[in-house]
């Protein structure tokens, strides 16, 4: 049972391209640092929490942030946890994915879109968008905040 005094959860979410630089990293973190504290500071009684598939390097780098700073972590998955580990579209480090999704007080994997067929997932890069879709999809419907990372021309990262 939730202790009444804790409150409702802020959840914020975080999906997008990517990041290809460390002047995007950090200002990928200085933006979040900025919402987490913004908001700890005007609710202190309210719980945060973030959700990441931590597929990417944006992914987590946000991640471990919120981590940081005792945010909860919610992990969904485009697919089932073993076949997250041996995607090979996934831009983030192996290692700390595994790491990070230890530390996630939740996973919640996908179930398949349909059409999508579960033994093609490896081979067809159509399938595995589409899971991801339903990801970002996911974040979006459960998130109050929302942080979306788009990689521009020029490498620009936005939130």
């Amino acid at each position: 049972m939730t202790n009444p005094q804790e409150g409702i959860p802020l959840i914020l979410g975080v999906t997008g391209d990517g990041i290809d630089s460390p002047e995007d990293e950090g200002a990928l973190l200085r933006q979040v640092r900025t919402i987490l504290d913004q908001h700890r500071q005007a609710y202190p009684n309210t719980p945060q929490k973030l959700l990441s598939p931590l597929l990417d390097r944006a992914d987590q780098v946000v991640a471990n942030l919120a981590l940081q700073k005792n945010v909860g972590l919610i992990v969904p998955l485009p697919w089932s946890n073993s076949d997250c580990e041996y995607t090979i579209d996934r831009t983030g480090n192996e290692s700390e994915f595994k790491q990070l999704r230890s530390q996630a007080e939740q996973v919640v994997c996908m179930p398949l879109a349909q059409g999508v067929v579960e033994e093609e997932l490896s081979t067809n890069p159509a399938f595995r968008q589409r899971q991801r879709d339903q990801v970002r999809a996911y974040i979006t419907r459960h998130s109050q905040l929302l942080v979306a990372i788009t990689n521009r021309s020029g490498g620009d990262t936005q939130s």
